[in-house]
Parts: structure tokens; C-alpha cells; sequence
């Protein structure tokens, strides 16, 4: 039943000839694809109709089976079997091909046909009748029963107005002309209630098909709706995932142009200006003012006769690699940077100034013993370094200061030479 219900499904989507309307409505639902759908109902309804017919044909036979001849009673049960057996088939090919495929092949008509031969096969029911018809309960059963059975037929043959027509009509006529035939003294009373019952029985089926083609038009419609709201959740589900893929390229790109704003394009360290805003936005992080910390002046020496001797690439592998090494060096919570030309500053967070002495000692050995294939033979290169606590009293600029005139001293000193600060000034 499960894949019957999701080939129903399916079929309803495929019935659902709906369009936007001008008119203020949010969809039209066209006649055909109502049919199909009504067709795709009464289709659905087989199994409850293949029992109630077989439970029902039973039940008959059981009423006569003491009065009616056998032959009468094999012929009947055979009429109803090969009835119910076509209805069957034909409403497993409808559903088998869904609402709007049945109803292009013409199977509404196929099952009115059905509707036509199960009338027939009921009316057989007619010749179980004995006269006088109420003096016999077992035709007055048989009577009741048929009423019944013609309800609960047109019940289900709700999706077609001819489909009831055919049905009603051909009980009536059968059961009239078995009633005239019989010569019962009660048959024009019999003949008027039975017409009577017939149409009300008939108007009742026309205003249930009217409820039926309501319930199809208004699920169809419901159908439609839903699969143009899906739609318009999975554009926006597209949009929006294009969107974030877009923030990510957006952030990524922001990210990167970030990176490449604070950090020098040669030697790929802090450039000057990020070195300066560490200081103001990380001193927390970085403990400045808490934890004793030192500031490093670095200066290459006689670098300007590198780049005169041997170009300005050649002077630019030089910085290049020897940033490297000294990046390698330090801490990654120390902040190093390019501070201009030939000179790079290093702070030293948490670290006291005989620390950051023997800190600035390596890195001078460092870079003396720096060494790269990409520079020109017999280039070689040394640094000068000064160093400088970090006063929180007296200020970086302060401290930048004392750094810078420590490094003034080991240039005057002889270069290749680490000078410390006494004091800040």
C-alpha cells in the first residue's frame, strides 16, 4: 500500500494542470486534470471495492441458496466474479499509471464501462425474484440487499456522473421489467416506490460528486501550492547557500587582504604599521605593563653596500631569508617586524632585560651565520643590535628611544654587537 500511496501522489502532482490567475485566485485547476483526479480516487478505492462486491455476492447467495436452482446460482456467482475481476484490473492499470496517463488513455470511460457491467451483473439478482414479492422473505431480502448493494455502489461510482446514471438506470430497468413480469398484485406500488427511491438515490449521488469534485479540486490546488512553495524554499535555500558560499569568499578575501595589509610583501613579517597596532589592541594578551618586558632594535650592517656591489635583488634575498632566520629565533608570542629599510624591531613580552640580552645575542649569531644559495658568492652579512626594557611609566616611544641609541652605540662600537639600555630616557 505504501508504494501505492506514493505512486497516488505522484499521479495527483502529474494531474495538477495549474497555472497562475489573473483573477485573484492563487491557481485554476482545470476540468481534465479534476477527472484525473476523481479517475485516480475511485481507482484507489479497489481493494475496499473488490471486498464489499465479493462480501456482498455472498451474501446473496446465501439468501437463495435454498430457494433459486444451482444453475442460477453458478451463473450469477460467475457474472459478479468476472465483473469484480474487470473493475480490478482496470483500476490497477490506472493507478499503475498514474491520474493523467489513465485519463489520456481513456480509462474514465473504461470505468464507467466497469460500472456498467458490475449494474448488469447486480441486476441478475432480478431473477431470484418469486411473486408475490413481499409474501416472500426471501425476495424481500433479496429487495433490501440490492437497495443496499445500490448504495454503497453509487457511493463509489461518485467520480462520474454517467458512471451513477448507468448504474442507477440499469437496476431499474431490469428490477422493473422482473416486477411486470411476475405478475404481482402489488406491482405498481413496488414499481413507483422503487422510481422514487431511484431518484433520490440519484440526487443524493449528484450532490456527493459535486462534494467529490470539490475535495479534488481543492487537494489539487493545495498540491500545486505546495510544490510552488517547495520551489520557492529550495531557490531560497540555493540563494541563501550561494550566499554564505559568497560571505566565505567575502571573509576569506577580507582575511587575506588583512594579512597582506599588516605584514611586509619582501620579507613577510609585521610591517611597520601592524607592529604598532599589536601594542594597542593585544596589551592584555601580550601582559604589557604586568610582566616585565623588552624591546629590540635590529640594524644589518653596511647593507647598503650589498645592495650597491650586487643589486637590490640580491639585497632583497638577504632580508628575505635572514627575517626568516630570526622569525625562527623568537617566540611566537614575541611580535616581530620590519620597522623600515634594513632595520626590524622585536618585542619581547615576559621577558626581563638579561633575557632579552641573551635573546638579541642569538639573534646576532643568527644572522652572521645566515647563508643562502640564492646570494651572490662570498656575500655575507652581519647585525647590530640594541635593547631596551619596556617602561609602562615612561612609554613605548620612550623605550623605542633607549633601544635606538643603544643601537647607535654598537654601530659606533665596532657593529656585530649587542648594547643594552641602562635605563629608558
Amino acid at each position: 500500500m505504501t508504494e501505492r500511496r506514493r505512486r497516488s501522489a505522484q499521479s495527483d502532482k502529474d494531474a495538477a494542470s495549474a497555472r497562475p490567475d489573473d483573477t485573484g485566485e492563487l491557481a485554476i485547476v482545470g476540468d481534465d486534470a479534476i477527472r484525473a483526479g476523481m479517475l485516480l480516487r475511485m481507482a484507489e478505492s479497489d481493494r475496499s471495492i473488490l471486498l464489499a462486491g465479493l462480501a456482498a455476492s455472498a451474501v446473496v447467495v446465501g439468501i437463495y441458496w435454498t430457494s433459486a436452482p444451482a444453475w442460477l446460482l453458478v451463473a450469477f456467482s460467475a457474472l459478479r466474479l468476472a465483473a469484480t475481476l474487470h473493475n480490478h484490473l482496470t483500476c490497477r492499470a490506472v493507478v499503475r499509471l498514474g491520474a493523467a496517463a489513465a485519463y489520456r488513455e481513456g480509462y474514465l470511460g473504461k470505468l464507467e464501462l466497469a460500472t456498467f457491467l458490475t449494474a448488469i451483473s447486480w441486476s441478475f439478482t432480478a431473477l431470484f425474484f418469486e411473486s408475490p414479492v413481499l409474501e416472500h422473505s426471501a425476495t424481500v431480502l433479496g429487495l433490501l440487499a440490492l437497495v443496499a448493494i445500490q448504495g454503497i455502489i453509487l457511493l463509489i461510482t461518485s467520480f462520474s456522473r454517467r458512471a451513477m446514471v448507468l448504474l442507477v438506470s440499469t437496476l431499474w430497468v431490469v428490477v422493473s421489467l422482473r416486477i411486470i413480469a411476475i405478475d404481482d398484485p402489488h406491482k405498481v406500488g413496488i414499481l413507483v416506490a422503487g422510481l422514487i427511491y431511484e431518484c433520490i438515490l440519484l440526487r443524493f449521488g449528484f450532490a456527493l460528486h459535486r462534494q467529490m469534485v470539490a475535495s479534488v479540486r481543492s487537494n489539487l490546488v493545495s498540491d500545486v501550492l505546495l510544490q510552488r512553495v517547495s520551489a520557492l524554499h529550495a531557490r531560497m535555500r540555493a540563494q541563501r547557500d550561494e550566499l554564505a558560499a559568497v560571505n566565505t569568499q567575502l571573509t576569506a578575501a577580507l582575511d587575506l587582504s588583512i594579512e597582506l595589509a599588516a605584514k611586509d610583501s619582501l620579507t613577510g613579517v609585521l610591517n611597520r604599521r601592524a607592529f604598532q597596532d599589536r601594542l594597542t589592541t593585544d596589551r592584555r594578551a601580550l601582559r604589557l605593563g604586568s610582566e616585565p618586558s623588552a624591546l629590540l632594535l635590529l640594524d644589518f650592517d653596511f647593507f647598503k653596500a650589498i645592495n650597491d656591489t650586487h643589486g637590490h635583488s640580491a639585497g632583497d634575498a638577504v632580508l628575505a631569508q635572514c627575517a626568516r632566520a630570526l622569525r625562527e629565533e623568537l617566540r611566537p608570542l614575541d611580535v616581530f617586524a620590519r620597522w623600515g629599510g634594513e632595520e626590524f624591531i622585536a618585542l619581547l613580552p615576559c621577558t626581563s632585560l638579561q633575557d632579552a640580552e641573551r635573546v638579541a645575542e642569538r639573534l646576532r649569531r643568527a644572522v652572521s651565520e645566515t647563508r643562502h644559495p640564492s646570494w651572490p658568492a662570498g656575500v655575507s652579512v652581519t647585525a647590530s643590535i640594541g635593547v631596551a626594557a619596556l617602561d609602562p611609566q615612561d612609554g613605548f616611544d620612550a623605550c623605542l628611544a633607549a633601544a635606538d641609541h643603544a643601537l647607535y652605540r654598537a654601530k659606533a662600537e665596532g657593529r656585530n654587537v649587542v648594547r643594552v639600555a641602562a635605563r629608558t630616557p
